[in-house]
């Protein structure tokens, strides 16, 4: 059975050419009247985004129902934070059901979908960001505003938005259209067009010294020093650094588990004694940007903590994942491009 997308009743943007989009992080109902503007009529929205780096990708926005991300139609990939469902479910409550972003959803592609789709129809909003421009327009199939069908038999997931999905869906269980939290404002776009990044596992250090966490790790990894950070190159390779020295690790065990999957389930519990990453405040996931051809640029604040970089998920194994409803642990993707908050804000 097809899932439809819903067009937006009304919507909020950003005026045109903003330098800098409201700070939505407390909330958006909040913020002064005016910061963004209320359209009435119902349409789609169109999210063309082109990346400094090169290349381009596009994505259709509207609205599905919450019970879409309940019964499995749209589905998870990775586990929520406890930490952050709280405050997204409180965030949520006190905001009425408004959320500053769509959630970022992803199928296989979209091509074929959008070559047998209309053109943007105008009005357009254009925000410059740091690493890739967006212009955000109307859109609407030929004919009455209605409803729309997304590709069949294409998996459809989450990329980006778990702990605002899964708030939303749970406050939105058993209530009708009528309730704030019925509706999900969502940005579908093609796995091939857009790019995987992981995140630096930051973990609290023992009282170890270099030697002594080298052969605890032993067992689970060929290690070999090295001058620079460089990022993995492949699957099963990680970078760790740790109190200014740095070293190349290749796991010993062929496993089908993803490169995350195994770290959970081996190394941490095994080394650090890290059981639950959901919980566990000794480990913490940091997204910084690093070049595939490096260095590694690791954030302030990590000094003295053991830090470990991974090599992002292949398109093909996230996919294969997904088919057979796995979850990785949490943080073990980043899609680029992000969704920027306060751009396209849906206020029921």
């Amino acid at each position: 059975m097809s899932l439809y997308l819903h067009p937006f009743p009304h919507h909020h943007h950003a005026p045109d050419g903003l330098q800098a989009l409201p700070y939505t992080r407390n909330g958006v109902r909040q913020l002064p009247a005016g910061t963004f503007l209320k359209k009435e009529y119902p349409t789609f929205k169109e999210l063309y985004v082109t990346r400094h780096f090169g290349g381009s990708c596009r994505g259709i926005c509207g609205l599905l129902p919450s019970a879409a991300f309940l019964d499995g139609t749209v589905k998870p990939h990775e586990q929520t934070l406890n930490s952050r469902l709280a405050r997204q479910r409180e965030l949520i409550i006190g905001d009425g059901g408004a959320l500053a972003k769509p959630i970022l959803l992803l199928v296989p592609s979209l091509k074929d979908w959008w070559a047998d789709t209309p053109e943007a129809t105008g009005n357009p909003v254009r925000f410059a960001g740091i690493d890739n421009d967006y212009v955000l327009q109307d859109w609407a199939p030929e004919g009455p505003i209605r409803p729309v069908p997304l590709p069949p038999d294409q998996t459809i997931c989450i990329a980006d938005g778990h702990h605002r999905a899964e708030s939303h869906a749970r406050l939105a269980s058993g209530q009708g259209p009528e309730s704030p939290f019925y509706w999900l404002p969502v940005v579908i776009m093609g796995a091939d067009e857009v790019r995987v990044d992981t995140f630096l596992r930051i973990i609290e250090p023992p009282d170890w010294s270099p030697a002594e966490l080298l052969d605890k790790l032993r067992p689970f990894f060929s290690i070999e020093p090295v001058a620079r950070p460089r990022p993995p190159q492949q699957t099963g390779d990680w970078l760790l650094a740790y109190r200014c020295d740095f070293y190349h690790l290749s796991r010993r065990e062929a496993t089908d588990d993803t490169d995350s999957g195994w770290l959970n389930a081996t190394v941490l519990p095994a080394v650090f004694g890290i059981t639950d990453t959901r919980s566990d405040e000794r480990i913490s996931s940091v997204y910084h940007k690093a070049s595939p051809d490096g260095p590694v640029l690791f954030p302030e604040g990590v000094e003295g903590k053991i830090i470990l970089r991974g090599f992002p998920l292949p398109e093909a194994q996230f996919f294969r994942e997904i088919a057979a409803n796995r979850c990785l642990p949490p943080k073990s993707t980043r899609f680029e491009p992000r969704v920027p908050s306060g751009l396209l804000v849906w206020i029921p």
